[in-house]
Formats: C-alpha cells, sequence, structure tokens
C-alpha cells in the first residue's frame, strides 16, 4: 500500500508539472523552522523496532553497513523526491501531504487529479498505515509497560484484571487521549519527534550500547583469563569482527551533545 501511494503521488505530481502547473511558493530556506525540521527528520527516520528484522536473518554480516546505506539511501531519495515535487507543485503544504490530495478543492489551486479514487485512497492512506501499524506498537508497548511493572522480572500476575484490562488500556488510553486533544499535525510530530524520539533514537541507544560493549569487555577478559582452547576465534578477531566504526566514547558524548541541542531548539520554539 505504501508502494502504491508513494507511485500515485510521484505520477500526478509530474503529470500536472509537465502540463505547466507550478503553483509552488515556498522559500528557499526558512530558518524559523529548523526546530520542525529536527523533529520531523527523527521521527521519519525512527525505525529501530524494525532493524532487527532486517539484521537477524543475515548470516554472513560481512556487507551490512553497505546494506544499511544502501537502505537509508534508498529512503532518502523517496523523502527528497517527495519533498522537491510537492514544493513546486502545491501552493499550500498541508502537515500531511497526502492531504493536498484530497476531494475537497479550497480555491487555492485547480485539484490535481479528477479521479475519485486517487484522491479518496491517498486522503485515506494515513489512517490505512496507522491503522496497520497501531495494533502492533501498543502490544509491544504493552508488554514493555508489564516487563517495566513488573522490574523486568517476567513475572505476571495471575488475576484477569492486570493481564487484560490494565496494560492495554494503559497502552491505549495515552494516544486516545491525544487524538481527541489535538488535530495540529505538525505540533504533534515536532513534540513527539523531538522529545519522544530524541530519547528513542539517541538517549537510550547510546545508554544500551554502553552497556554492551561492557559486557563485551567482561567477556573477553574472562576469555582471555580462562584461556578457551576449543574456541578456534581469538578475542582479537572476535573484536574486528564485530568492531562498530564508531565505538570511540567520542561518538556516544557527540550523540548526547546533539541531543541537548535539538530538545532545547524545540523548546524554544514552543516557547516563542
Amino acid at each position: 500500500m505504501r508502494w502504491f501511494a508513494f507511485g500515485i503521488m510521484f505520477t500526478l505530481m509530474s503529470i500536472y508539472l509537465a502540463e505547466g502547473n507550478s503553483y509552488g511558493q515556498s522559500k528557499i530556506m526558512d530558518l524559523a523552522q529548523s526546530p520542525n525540521l529536527l523533529g520531523i527528520c527523527i521521527y521519519s527516520f525512527m525505525c529501530h523496532h524494525s532493524l532487527p528484522s532486517l539484521v537477524t536473518p543475515i548470516n554472513k554480516k560481512k556487507n551490512i553497513y553497505l546494506l544499511f546505506f544502501v537502505n537509508f539511501f534508498i529512503i532518502l531519495s523517496f523523502y527528497l523526491t517527495l519533498a522537491f515535487l510537492s514544493t513546486f507543485t502545491f501552493k499550500t503544504i498541508q502537515p500531511l501531504i497526502t492531504l493536498n490530495f484530497e476531494p475537497i478543492d479550497d480555491g487555492n489551486q485547480p485539484p490535481i487529479t479528477n479521479i475519485a479514487f486517487f484522491k479518496y485512497y491517498l486522503s485515506l492512506f494515513p489512517v490505512f498505515s496507522i491503522s496497520a501499524s497501531f495494533p502492533i506498537i501498543a502490544i509491544t508497548l504493552r508488554n514493555n509497560l508489564r516487563n517495566l511493572i513488573t522490574c523486568g522480572t517476567g513475572r505476571k500476575f495471575n488475576f484477569w484484571f492486570m493481564e487484560k484490562m490494565f496494560y492495554p488500556l494503559l497502552a491505549i488510553i495515552p494516544p486516545i487521549i491525544v487524538v481527541y486533544a489535538t488535530n495540529n499535525i505538525t505540533l504533534l510530530v515536532g513534540f513527539t519527534g523531538s522529545y519522544a524520539g530524541t530519547f528513542i533514537q539517541y538517549v537510550i541507544p547510546i545508554c544500551l550500547v554502553v552497556c554492551a560493549r561492557r559486557t563485551i569487555q567482561a567477556f573477553l577478559i574472562k576469555f582471555k583469563a580462562h584461556s578457551i582452547e576449543h574456541i578456534s576465534v581469538s578475542e582479537e578477531q572476535l573484536v574486528q569482527c564485530f568492531q562498530s566504526p564508531f565505538r570511540h566514547i567520542l561518538w556516544g558524548i557527540v550523540i548526547l551533545i546533539w541531543s541537548g541541542v535539538s530538545i532545547i531548539f524545540v523548546t524554544v520554539r514552543h516557547i516563542i
């Protein structure tokens, strides 16, 4: 459905521009929108829940860096293509780009297409996408909340209310409240992308990486101390095989500084 939506948007905008219909009035640069840009970029590339499914099935991870480079390059290409086409096509760009294809014509410019199917499909595409991902994310959040409340022991409560009502409601009530509280997509993405996204994408992974590296170091010390002979791979080969190009602690410090700068920018923007 995503590929179909992208294909429809690219095709319609390309035909629209080829016919000489260009209504874009966007500025070359607007520094006042930098805080929103940070939040949207974080939000757009927040894909940690999908990375394990890409990495785990790969037995030989020799070319894994090339795989991820190609993967993110394709993603970036789609974003840039969509951004440039929409910038030159539409006079006013909606917070969700698919809303520019909705059936209602506000009079600013002629509709991009008169085919009702395309209009309604693109208008409803966010609904399809969110409806497909929300149950999965809610189940993940429910399980994480259970582990958090039970202190990671994996202990389950025996009574029905906690397992069937409390954890699921704790996961789905906050987003329902947000839905009825605001319909400002730009503000919502700015908050979720900038604050929650910063911690999910930057702060928490750095903490996990630091703990994981300490565990690996402890393993290597133990490995060297016991001189396990039946393992053919030396500790040097083991380290070189899985070393990260960002293994220096300076990278972690830079990411934390960047996280702080992003939060400060967005907070100042919201206050202003």
